[in-house]
């Protein structure tokens, strides 16, 4: 008797441990723990020194009748000359646009792509939050980010450079006792 009762509460011993709820694990999981903490100055610095959230190409994109504005006509000056095969419009980088400017095209549709001497930089402004997701030592971070050191001539002409902080979102993720962002950084435009 004492045999069967022991086999019975054996018997019942492995159906609990069966049906115990079972930390569930995902494709992501790291081994980390989830309670991972990340600080608001590591959310910054990993943001920051992702290559999704990189120096912009200092490339941007002006229209014709921008050029023609007082701010630029000093800057730039477009010019069309007509030769054998057809109209040509070409872009002069005048002396006090060369301190802005390392060179100027005219494209179909008055575009004009101008390359900037400096390039465009990025800052994260704040971190407006920092939460856990379902993976394991991974965090989503939502933060505002703005330009930085925009040249005055380029506001005036571009004012979505100074239209304030803008909203960003990135999956930041613990890997090796570093912080990196897992994916795109998101809500914000990389082209002006």
């Amino acid at each position: 008797m004492y045999r069967r009762s022991g086999l019975v509460i054996f018997a019942l011993l492995i159906c609990a441990a069966c049906a115990a709820p079972q930390p569930e694990r995902h494709a992501m999981d790291t081994g980390l723990p989830k309670t991972a903490v990340l600080s608001e100055k590591e959310a910054r610095a990993a943001i920051e020194s992702s290559d999704r959230f990189e120096t912009l190409e200092p490339k941007i994109h002006l229209l014709e009748w921008q050029t023609q504005s007082s701010h630029i006509s000093e800057l730039l000056r477009i010019y069309k000359h007509e030769e054998s095969d057809g109209l040509h419009i070409d872009v002069e980088i005048l002396p006090k646009g060369k301190p802005y400017f390392r060179s100027a095209e005219y494209f179909a549709g008055g575009v004009v792509p101008v390359t900037l001497v400096q390039p465009l930089v990025r800052r994260v402004v704040e971190i407006k939050s920092i939460r856990d997701t379902d993976y394991d030592g991974m965090k989503e971070v939502s933060f505002a980010w703005d330009w930085v050191d925009v040249p005055d001539v380029l506001k005036q002409v571009k004012p979505e450079l100074v239209d304030g902080p803008r909203p960003g979102t990135a999956w930041i993720q613990l890997l090796a006792d570093r912080w990196y962002v897992i994916g795109n950084v998101r809500d914000f435009h990389t082209s002006l």
